[in-house]
């Protein structure tokens, strides 16, 4: 008897490691361009049943409702309509395990970049980067920042219900309240806040609240791509962060104008290089900036530049194979070049990352000249097969030969030109 009871554990035991085996490796969202051929293939040693119930999906070029999928017998779907749709999986065709969400998008087309921009960016509300006691007339010193609970990265974004985006603005409103209480709506992280100041005289006779507050940044990065409408643009990959808080720059407007490469610091071990570059004609700007976000810079293109090539295709991560691949970008004064690079790993990923891929720099001649990836080269197109795959995100301060790309699924969503 001892011997049966003992059995049912185990047997539990071994379908839920059964389980766990089948459905941890699964990419549960997939991304597919409509009327291109995907496969799908199971990281499992058994064969599981998948059911669709979409009239407008193929699979292995014609319509089913089911079939199967093994490591042996991938399965290729074909969607000739965007939305989203969802595979069904049962292993041995009865026990339940899992999902796979489809995002069927239009066949975007990108000119791929890889030149120099110059980007200038106006913050939406102020952010606080510093607190400092303030001497009153008395001789006694105060923060009334501090006192007020504010913090150091909080963003300030209406006081005394006046909207604030410049420093100056905070100054102008306090300037006739002198020590009266007024309200301070701030940002920090996720949570808005709201509370009340008082600003206090101090010795030199001006009204203060004890608060540092930065409203623009500027910097250097890598355009990524424009459209093939030639109306929107990518650039970086990753997000804009303000250097003394660590946090995303909000943006209230922008602009980028091209830049120009004057020096590059070659990457060592354990120090990361960096492309050094000027701003070129910087009151011509060749786009306006709407959105600074995790993944990347987008916004309007105005001109169109001469540097860009033709428009590519771009791969899903279910397309991209691990291997040769090259990127493209400027580090001198001449034209974006391509230079090669292997694809060492590709993660699955159900969510947004700007790690999709490891990368490593192959090309002798990029390794002479920066050592590897080096700051500024973040945003450079990264190409195989002839199609876009991803953009140049990071550098591994260890080796610089190294770094991780983002998936340009990513970066197409983020731009919204994933939707029709």
């Amino acid at each position: 008897m001892k011997k049966k009871y003992l059995f049912i554990p185990i047997l539990l035991l071994v379908v839920t490691a059964f389980i766990i085996s089948v459905v941890y490796p699964l990419n549960k969202e997939v991304c597919i361009i409509k009327g291109r051929d995907t496969t799908l293939s199971l990281p499992s040693y058994i064969s599981v049943t998948a059911s669709i119930d979409e009239e407008a999906v193929a699979v292995n070029g014609s319509v089913t409702k089911k079939f199967e999928i093994s490591p042996s017998n991938p399965a290729t779907i074909n969607s000739e309509q965007t939305g989203n749709f969802k595979i069904n999986l049962k292993a041995w065709g009865f026990i339940p395990v899992g999902s796979i969400d489809v995002h069927v998008i239009p066949d975007v087309k990108l000119i791929p970049c890889g030149w120099l921009i110059g980007v200038k960016m106006n913050t939406k509300g102020v952010i606080v980067v510093g607190l400092e006691n303030i001497e009153k007339d008395d001789y006694k010193e105060v923060c009334p920042a501090k006192d007020a609970d504010i913090k150091v990265g909080d963003i300030i974004y209406e006081l005394d219900n006046k909207e604030v985006n410049q420093a100056e603005d905070i100054k102008e409103i306090l300037k006739d309240k002198k020590n009266k209480a007024v309200e301070v709506k701030l940002k920090r992280g996720e949570q808005y806040i709201t509370t009340k100041i008082s600003a206090v005289l101090s010795a030199d006779g001006s009204y203060m609240i004890g608060l540092w507050a930065r409203d623009n940044i500027a910097g250097i990065g890598t355009m990524t791509f424009i459209n093939a409408d030639k109306t929107l643009f990518g650039a970086l990959g990753h997000s804009i962060n303000d250097v003394t808080t660590g946090i995303i720059v909000p943006v209230k407007d922008g602009s980028i104008v091209d830049a120009h490469v004057i020096s590059v610091v070659e990457g060592k071990e354990g120090i990361p290089g960096e492309i050094k570059g000027i701003f070129y004609n910087e009151d011509d700007e060749i786009g306006q900036l709407s959105k600074n976000t995790e993944y990347g810079l987008y916004g309007k293109l105005l001109t169109v530049n001469n540097k860009s090539v033709s428009a590519m295709e771009i791969s899903t991560q279910a397309e991209i194979k691990t291997g040769k691949a090259q990127i493209l970008c400027c580090i001198d004064r001449s034209e974006p070049k391509l230079y090669d690079i292997e694809i060492e790993k590709k993660y699955n990923q159900r969510t947004k990352s700007t790690k999709s891929m490891l990368i490593k720099v192959t090309d002798k001649e990029l390794l002479k000249k920066t050592g590897g990836i080096v700051q500024g080269m973040s945003g450079s197109p990264i190409i195989q097969d002839g199609k876009i795959i991803g953009a140049v995100t990071h550098v591994l301060v260890s080796n610089p030969q190294k770094g991780y790309g983002i998936f340009i699924e990513w970066m197409v969503n983020e731009a919204g030109l994933d939707i029709n």
